[in-house]
């Protein structure tokens, strides 16, 4: 998949769902989805998202899933800042005050407006983000090159340090793609996935 690693994208979540799947297949087991789902969350609570696929609400410890309608393919600038963060989720945790939490509203708002299909990146809520740029200072640095280099709005994946920004288009986005690499950055153009299907293995295996 080509996923960075450890940037807050899922990468580490998503290789055990499609182990998973994988498997299922090449043994005959005749799992369900439901079943992998059970399993996945032994595994990892990010885990049954990606077995399930698709755009999803997450509830509970965020394990606890309902399937929305599928939401259109979003052009994206993604960078990876190059130090990784050591032991960045619990150090983040460990900070997160009771100012962060919610109840629910912006949740609530993005599930809306993905079910009537009018998402717009004022939906965009992630209870990490400011206390990752209070914790690691060079993340704003990464920010403001991300500005000055064209971008809109910048947001944290996850735990981070993955940040991405939301483009009107490829070409676009391969602009200001093209100034964050000169500038040293690991850059990407990418966009987000509308629809899953899951892995079918050829009966060769290959």
């Amino acid at each position: 998949k080509q996923i960075p690693q450890s940037m807050g994208l899922g990468g580490g979540s998503s290789d055990a769902a499609t182990t998973l799947i994988a498997l299922n297949e090449l043994w005959g087991i005749g799992m369900s989805s439901q079943d992998m789902e059970q399993v996945g969350r032994r595994l990892g609570v990010d885990v049954p998202f990606f077995v399930r696929g698709g755009t999803v609400f997450g509830c509970g410890r965020g394990d606890e899933l309902t399937s929305l309608q599928s939401l259109n393919s979003q052009h994206v600038v993604l960078v990876c800042p190059e130090s990784l963060i050591d032991r960045k989720t619990e150090r983040l945790y460990a900070v997160l005050g009771k100012e962060a939490y919610t109840k629910g509203q912006f949740t609530r708002a993005l599930m809306n407006a993905i079910n009537l299909d009018i998402f717009s990146e004022d939906c965009i809520y992630n209870a990490f983000q400011e206390v990752a740029f209070q914790c690691f200072p060079s993340l704003w640095v990464a920010r403001e090159d991300m500005l000055r280099s064209g971008t809109g709005a910048v947001h944290l994946s996850g735990t981070g340090p993955g940040l991405y920004s939301l483009v009107s288009g490829e070409r676009a986005g391969e602009r200001i793609v093209s100034k964050l690499i000169s500038k040293g950055y690991k850059a990407y153009m990418v966009r987000s996935v509308s629809n899953v299907s899951h892995l079918t293995i050829p009966p060769d295996g290959n």
